[in-house]
């Protein structure tokens, strides 16, 4: 079960138009999960969490989740803290074409043979890689706000690069792969030439993260 389409509300557009039409009102998300019935088996901490999610045990989202994505406490709250404190310009917005063009240049300076941009129709996600697939998904809505088409690039590049690397080199996912892969990823995106910029997201989601729990 795709664990990003499970907490991705169905009805996000309409209810980010109620939501900034109003002031007083408070968005109500539907679910995919919510009309049918569904089973997870598996243990691991994935399958758990899905579990959770679909029986709204509101406990075993939180542990599971911090077990999954590899947070034990919020020990870079401060620094986090100290990031906001300076917000930088927001980037010149940039066209979905400019972002298309960076990854086929990307993949060409790569050798990664096969890989394409898709751009859809749907929202609540900027990308999304699925490199069994060779395709990075690509939301026509996407919103970057501090995040360069450069930064992108990097950030999606690190995922391609690990998944072919590991599967050349046929090396099995460990049980730490995914916090290690996205804190790559980030660190790429954030040591790029408008790198602080992002970085100032970065943090920003960080400490909203700290909120939600």
């Amino acid at each position: 079960m795709n664990l990003v389409k499970l907490i991705t509300p169905e009805n996000l557009s309409e209810e980010r138009e109620k939501f900034f039409r109003n002031n007083t009102y408070h968005p109500v998300f539907s679910y995919v999960w919510q009309l049918n019935k569904h089973t997870v088996e598996g243990l691991d901490h994935k399958s758990k969490l899905i579990d959770g999610i679909l029986k709204q045990n509101t406990q075993a989202i939180i542990k599971y989740a911090k077990l999954l994505f590899d947070i034990d406490d919020w020990v870079e709250l401060e620094t986090a803290k100290k990031i906001i404190n300076k917000k930088p310009e927001k980037l010149t917005l940039e066209s979905v074409m400019d972002f298309v063009k960076a990854f086929q240049s990307a993949f060409e300076y790569f050798d990664l043979d096969g890989y394409n941009v898709k751009v859809f129709d749907s929202e609540g996600f900027n990308f999304r890689p699925v490199v069994s697939e060779k395709i990075i998904y690509m939301s026509k809505h996407a919103n970057f706000q501090y995040f360069s088409v450069e930064g992108e690039v990097r950030h999606e590049l690190v995922h391609i690069i690990r998944y072919e690397n590991g599967r050349y080199n046929k090396i099995k996912k460990s049980q730490n792969y995914l916090p290690t892969e996205e804190g790559l990823a980030t660190l790429m995106q954030d040591t790029g030439i408008s790198g602080y910029i992002s970085e100032f997201q970065h943090a920003a989601e960080y400490i909203a993260s700290t909120i939600g729990m």
